[in-house]
């Protein structure tokens, strides 16, 4: 007769014995009901945001990097079970912050940030769409309806002046010419207008929507989206990414491609980066050589993009049409309130261009 202080069995034990947390991973997972876990990570991964950006970078990090190993270990638990779509797709949010905070960019023009954090999110999409079963015709090139995908892809005019009305970044080049705005123009198309559109409206919104439902899975995922602005610390910025992201998901729900809205999305940035802030200086209004956007590792090791461009206000109308700093009066900068640490494509992105006055 067996002692009642014996262990009990094998099958008695839930999952093998497993601590009381993978116990519990591996119950949410099966639970019909998604949404506690659906809004608990939301919340904790808009809560490491908040962290890396207006406390701590290192912490923010950290919690990312926890966030991260939770995913992977709740992804495999759940494998079997409605949810493990779902999960997989989460993955991206803690894995984009990770990168653009832990490379070392600090020697790269900025432009090229773009283009090297975007290969290791490249291969980590590939590997998600492969666990997915999602083929290369997944990948959201359809090029049917090619006119409306034209014209769909227009609007990133309109979208990138009015967020850059909202941000006032600097630009990401020193000279409005072709030579000097063709490669970066091509760089944001590819490695933030199709990546981003490839991880969110076509990998997550696709599993959200799997999970959570039509309309509920693709505001989700542009909440996820908008979440990863907050680096720039605008409100009116995170609502604006908000609705930009619905809007995208619901176009690509339509049309089963990607073509219109990476489009749409390369063009915001080149417009942001690239065309407005020379449009907004005006003929009279250069950037010098010497004073470049630079990268500052700063006392948290994070490479950030800081403006140390300065421009010169000719002082009357005979003056040539071009100046050089040297050849100005003395100047006086006023830094707009505009802050950013890391934000969206997990680049780190300038800060706001500073207002330049003649002094007395």
């Amino acid at each position: 007769m067996a002692d009642s202080t014996s262990p009990k069995s094998t099958e008695e034990q839930p999952h093998g014995g497993l601590p009381a947390a993978l116990t519990f991973l591996a119950r949410a997972g099966l639970n019909p009901n998604p949404w506690p876990v659906a809004l608990g990570y939301l919340g904790l991964l808009t809560l490491a945001e908040m962290i890396l950006v207006f406390v701590a970078v290192p912490v923010g990090v950290g919690f990312h990097m926890g966030l991260l190993f939770i995913l992977l270990l709740h992804s495999s638990l759940a494998w079997q079970d409605s949810g493990y779509h779902f999960l997989l797709g989460l993955i991206f949010v803690p894995l984009i912050r990770i990168i653009s905070v832990t490379l070392p960019l600090a020697g790269f023009p900025l432009v090229a940030w773009f283009l090297i954090t975007s290969l290791p999110l490249f291969a980590a999409a590939i590997v998600i769409m492969r666990l997915l079963n999602l083929s290369w015709s997944d990948a959201g090139l359809v090029w049917r309806g090619l006119p409306l995908q034209l014209l769909f892809g227009l609007i990133g005019i309109g979208l990138g002046t009015a967020e850059y009305l909202i941000l006032r970044p600097e630009p990401l080049v020193d000279d409005f010419r072709l030579e000097k705005v063709l490669l970066p123009a091509l760089i944001l198309l590819f490695s933030t207008g199709y990546l981003e559109e490839l991880i969110f409206r076509r990998i997550m919104q696709r599993t959200a929507i799997e999970r959570l439902g039509h309309w509920s899975g693709l505001i989700y995922v542009a909440l996820l989206f908008a979440v990863l602005h907050l680096g720039y610390r605008s409100l009116v910025d995170f609502v604006f990414v908000l609705l930009v992201g619905i809007l995208f998901g619901w176009f690509v729900t339509k049309t089963n491609s990607l073509v219109g809205v990476t489009m749409a999305h390369g063009l915001t940035n080149i417009w942001l980066f690239l065309v407005m802030p020379f449009l907004t200086l005006g003929p009279l209004t250069t950037f010098t050589e010497s004073n470049k956007l630079t990268p500052l590792v700063t006392d948290s090791t994070v490479e950030a993009a800081v403006p140390s461009v300065e421009f010169s206000t000719p002082q009357s109308a005979q003056s040539p049409p071009i100046r050089n700093l040297t050849d100005a009066s003395p100047l006086e900068e006023k830094p707009l309130s505009l802050p950013a640490v890391v934000a969206d494509e997990g680049i780190p992105y300038p800060q706001a261009q500073t207002e330049t006055t003649v002094a007395p």
